[in-house]
């Protein structure tokens, strides 16, 4: 899976890569346990992004940040899981 995020919208589950969007049956769950936690990270309970696809980190409001991605999608990371992010990341 090269350069990607995951994500729901509405219900629905899709994988995002660099040039298409899938639409996918197994939830937001069942992938957090089957992908690598050293190359995926679950930034909020509506999305997982691939750590090497993160183009910029933008410091949000609440404490939160704001992810940009090589594929353009951009995605919020919780107030929660930004403190993983940081030690991740190195920020």
């Amino acid at each position: 899976m090269g350069k990607a995020v995951l994500e729901v919208i509405e219900k629905e589950t899709f994988i995002h890569t660099m040039g298409k969007s899938y639409l996918v049956s197994s939830s937001l769950d069942y992938f957090e346990k089957k992908l690598p936690q050293t190359l995926f990270m679950r930034v909020s309970r509506s999305t997982i992004v691939q750590i090497k696809a993160i183009k910029e980190v933008v410091l949000w409001f609440g404490n939160r940040y704001k992810i940009i991605l090589l594929n353009g999608h951009e995605a919020l990371c919780s107030r929660e899981r930004s403190k993983s992010l940081k030690s991740i990341l190195k920020l």
